[in-house]
């Protein structure tokens, strides 16, 4: 479990789907835990799996059930600006609201540590076989796509996260 200090939930009231309530933090924001349609949920960092330079966070349930993950190497950009490698809600688990959040709290993770871009691969533009726009969802969340032909979608740091 995480450590109790308590601080407000993020500020996410431009995002479609919002975590509500208090969380606790620690002072590395390695360990989160807050409320989401009634459901108390987890973010933390977890033992990196991918052989890369990087942190990997999961997104879990109280009782262990993990829900996502994401992955953020430091090995790119000579080390500038952080890069989202992998982000994902398990198949069971998707298009339920619990890739906000753990969008979300990586950014802020991340920002802990060096307030500084995060880039990732720019999706293309098809839509996936559920009906879902990852370019769509990314931009809902303050990525802009860098000019052609440059295939990078990148968020500054900014006070309000």
């Amino acid at each position: 479990m995480c450590k109790d200090t308590e601080i407000n939930a993020l500020d996410m009231s431009s995002q479609e789907e919002n975590p509500q309530g208090e969380v606790s933090i620690d002072d590395t924001m390695d360990c989160v835990t807050f409320e989401l349609e009634g459901e108390n949920l987890i973010f933390k960092r977890i033992p990196n799996k991918y052989g890369q330079e990087g942190m990997t966070f999961g997104l879990f349930r109280e009782d262990g059930t993990q829900l996502g993950e994401s992955f953020c190497r430091v090995d790119r950009f000579n080390k500038r600006a952080w890069y989202l490698d992998t982000i994902y809600t398990l198949e069971e688990f998707e298009r339920q609201g619990y890739g906000t959040p753990l969008l979300e709290y990586t950014c802020q993770a991340l920002w802990q540590r060096k307030k500084t871009a995060i880039i990732l691969e720019r999706p293309g533009d098809s839509i996936a076989a559920d009906g879902f726009n990852r370019k769509e969802w990314y931009e809902r969340h303050g990525f802009e796509s860098s000019p052609e032909p440059l295939t990078f979608m990148s968020r500054d740091y900014t006070e309000n996260g």
